[in-house]
């Protein structure tokens, strides 16, 4: 068998005809210049430039100059973008005369300069009201930083409870935050981020008589490591993904004492057969002073999220769920057009506590729920029943992931 070697990879060549973001291809790719040229390496470094998700397709072949052998690294961006628009919608009703909606907006501009940049806007109305805004802008030869100036703002009814059915008062709180976070991710799964970050919140009483309001403004420092394999966000099969933030809130730059704030998010995927599948998950919010910090808080309620309690009926400082979701595809996997139906469940176990020194396994309550999911093209639907001790129930009909993404 004759054997040839590998030429060496002199230059680079990436038309701007077909691509918007050449640019970005162009970094990402520029390793290769001055290597032996390597199948393996140079097809896993186009599929990290094709994960930036704005391409149809990119292709590569070598070509001649003289006496040197290049690579022509052809992208073409998708034809049905690079603008996506995207809607969803959340239901939920306790059968106890409270219920809730959530309709979900999103908009997202991408392409918007040779080195990817991207606009991404999100707009909620209902159970929250909330406005979201950031500008992502990729950086450095492989596109491996990222600088991310965003604008938060959200709103929401809190009750107060007497026995956890009888409302006492009500809350509005607000939150509006404007944030700048720099980001540098050295494999396609790994990212670590910086976030300077302001923040303006305020707990007003709606209905109820002689009870106090809060307003907080602060600024902090949140430090952020993700880990990221899940091969879907809808219903996954394999993969895990980790997200462990920490803020630090100083005195000096909020309106109360210094506060710590620790949120972690564990979700592990198993699909012992080609139908069944395992969701294993961990979400916990630890917060050390700032009682008096409306941005310490974390909330939970909603399928999958302590099922039994509408979207966001709790909230509390400290927080731990740990639960379980198993679904099982009803529709064929190997048809060649078929939309994907599950029927599922989760066991699961949550608590909420004041004090992280009040934290007690024996303290969580147990909370379960059936449920039917769609995977769709305006992404995955969930139509369930959850209920919780204590007698907590309630009704769902969701669009989006079970995944939910830190706060």
């Amino acid at each position: 068998m004759l054997k040839f070697d590998a030429p060496l990879i002199a230059f680079l060549s990436v038309p701007h005809t077909r691509s918007r973001t050449a640019g970005y291809v162009e970094n990402r790719l520029s390793t290769l210049v001055g290597q032996r040229f390597d199948a393996q390496r140079t097809e896993r470094e186009i599929g990290r430039a094709f994960g930036e998700g704005s391409y149809e397709r990119i292709t590569y072949t070598f070509e001649r100059r003289g006496d040197e052998t290049g690579l022509l690294v052809l992208p073409v961006d998708k034809g049905w973008g690079p603008n996506f628009l995207r809607a969803g919608l959340r239901l939920s009703d306790d059968f106890a005369g409270r219920n809730s909606y959530q309709l979900l907006a999103e908009a997202n501009f991408t392409g918007l300069n040779q080195y990817g940049g991207a606009w991404r806007n999100r707009v909620e109305l209902g159970r929250t009201t909330g406005v979201h805004s950031e500008w992502r802008q990729p950086f450095g030869r492989t596109g491996q930083y990222r600088l991310t100036p965003y604008f938060d703002y959200e709103a929401f009814n809190l009750p107060l409870r007497l026995g956890g059915h009888v409302d006492l008062a009500q809350y509005r709180l607000r939150n509006t935050m404007a944030a700048v976070e720099f980001g540098y991710a050295p494999t396609p799964t790994w990212q670590f981020a910086t976030t300077l970050k302001y923040v303006h919140s305020s707990a007003l009483l709606q209905v109820g008589e002689d009870l106090p309001g809060v307003r907080n403004d602060l600024g902090g420092l949140q430090l952020r490591i993700t880990h990221d394999n899940l091969d879907s966000t809808g219903f996954p099969s394999r993969g895990a993904r980790f997200d462990l933030s920490h803020d630090y809130l100083p005195h000096q730059l909020s309106s109360g004492e210094n506060a710590n704030v620790t949120r972690l998010r564990w979700d592990r995927a198993w699909s012992p057969t080609r139908s069944d599948h395992l969701l294993l998950g961990v979400h916990a919010n630890v917060a050390h002073g700032g009682s008096d910090l409306i941005a310490a808080y974390n909330p939970l309620g909603g399928l999958g999220n302590l099922s039994g309690y509408t979207e966001y009926e709790l909230f509390a400082r400290q927080t731990l769920l740990a639960r379980a979701v198993y679904f099982h595809r009803l529709t064929d996997a190997s048809a060649l057009f078929s939309l994907p139906v599950y029927l599922g469940g989760s066991l699961e176990a949550g608590g909420f506590w004041d004090d992280p020194r009040d934290i007690r396994f024996g303290d969580m309550g147990l909370a379960g729920s059936v449920f039917l999911g769609l995977s769709t093209p305006l992404g995955p639907m969930f139509v369930g029943y959850g209920r919780a001790e204590g007698d907590h129930q309630a009704f769902y009909l969701s669009f989006g992931s079970l995944l939910r993404p830190e706060r």
